[in-house]
């Protein structure tokens, strides 16, 4: 084992999130086109899930289809063709307008089959069949007995039971294992917090359920986010006016959400459409900025990427979102990187030296690590210096940035090692 040259010095433990968006697969131009992830068309992808093994389903609202992206970023076509309505295997299946989709533990796929007014399910193989609703309106019943109008959002609870955001209706059904619908909250068109029917919605769309049994719905045409308890009581969780502003509770404000994501730590992402922004709201209803705000498309850190009315947001396992950049044609990935800077014990992987540094920065490692990429952010998580090669000499020219503190975020054989750095 190498000695050390130069012991890092030793600061207070500090953590930072820096949020990178990329995009992953899609070349930004409307269509249907199969292949490499950067050869690949969509035409207005809306929401998506993420299996067991990593592959991404995307409802390609516009061509009428669910498409599939494998791990190696290969796009293909895994059900629906045409616009219509037809039971069957893989593009042999018909469906119309769908938005809304959902995954169970055996990586079956539930599709709120919009403009057909149904609840579709698809098998790993591609097999797809009808499994409630049959034409519009508002009827509890069995399987197709059941009617919806204009389904939107699906969500599992913890027992196995699928909730739906029923947007024309303006209410919330839930549909037992057995394929019993019921309504659980809703009624007629409003704002009005409630228990079950007592409440109103003006356009629920997005909808996520916590470890609790939580569920938590964008009510879409009143900005808000909602919150219904298992016992049915609906509050208003997060959200007034039309708006974009970061808050607690109801002092924040979106501008038409949609899409909604909850990850491990029960923090729901949103896709905030019209502000062209995904938001974070914490256990404690805090609303704030996460990533994109401006309209546009650029890959970038935070709110320095851009998207164009994004519909569909889902979280995998690992902590990843994916968001359905509608607008933009395109399936886009934030990664969260966690920059944390915890002490001493830490510099048995990686030492830096000089530090403070004036103008090169010296790499030396303990392990054999060996680089790949790196990136120098500033202490709000945006990246000033990025560098995709390998780093010549372990070594890092700083010359060009001010004085101050930053983090050094290198890429290596085992993962991202973060450091933090002090510029004289």
């Amino acid at each position: 084992m190498k000695k050390t040259l130069l012991i890092l010095t030793l600061f207070l433990a500090f953590e930072n999130h820096a949020q990178t968006v990329t995009t992953i697969a899609g070349n930004g131009l409307a269509g249907l086109v199969d292949g490499p992830a950067n050869d690949a068309q969509f035409n207005q992808p809306i929401n998506l899930v993420v299996d067991s093994n990593d592959n991404i389903f995307v409802l390609d609202i516009g061509n009428h289809c669910v498409r599939k992206i494998s791990p190696s970023g290969v796009v293909s076509t895994f059900a629906g063709s045409v616009q219509g309505f037809e039971d069957g295997a893989g593009v042999n299946a018909k469906f119309n307008s769908p938005f809304g989709i959902a995954i169970d533990a055996n990586d079956n796929l539930y599709i709120a089959d919009s403009f057909n007014h149904k609840i579709r399910k698809i098998d790993p193989s591609g097999n797809v069949i009808t499994l409630a609703g049959s034409s519009s309106g508002h009827l509890d019943g069995i399987g197709i007995n059941a009617k919806f109008n204009y389904p939107r959002g699906l969500a599992f609870d913890s027992n196995g039971n699928i909730f739906v955001t029923d947007a024309w209706n303006r209410r919330i059904r839930k549909i037992t294992p057995n394929g019993e619908v019921t309504t659980f909250a809703g009624s007629a068109q409003g704002n009005q917090d409630g228990t079950g029917t007592m409440a109103q919605f003006y356009e629920p769309a997005g909808i996520v359920i916590d470890s609790n049994n939580n569920l938590f719905v964008s009510d879409h045409e009143s900005h808000r986010i909602r919150k219904i308890s298992p016992s049915a009581e609906v509050t208003t969780f997060a959200g007034t006016l039309l708006g974009y502003n970061n808050g607690t509770g109801t002092s924040a404000s979106f501008n038409y959400p949609h899409g909604l994501a909850i990850d491990n730590n029960n923090i729901i992402y949103v896709a905030d459409m019209n502000n062209d922004a995904i938001r974070k709201v914490t256990t404690n209803a805090y609303v704030d900025s996460f990533a994109g705000l401006v309209q546009g498309y650029l890959d970038g850190v935070g709110t320095a990427a851009r998207f164009q009315n994004p519909y569909g947001i889902a979280t995998d396992t690992n902590g990843n979102i994916y968001v359905a950049d509608t607008n933009n044609h395109r399936i886009r990935k934030i990664t969260v990187n966690n920059l944390a800077v915890s002490g001493f014990h830490l510099n048995e992987e990686v030492i830096l030296y000089p530090n403070p540094v004036k103008d090169v920065l010296s790499i030396q490692t303990e392990n054999g690590i060996s680089f790949k990429n790196y990136s120098v952010l500033d202490i709000n998580g945006r990246v000033l210096v990025s560098q995709s090669k390998e780093i010549q000499n372990n070594q890092i020219n700083l010359t060009g940035l001010t004085s101050g503190v930053y983090f050094l975020q290198l890429e290596t054989d085992k993962g991202f090692i973060t450091k933090k750095i002090i510029k004289e």
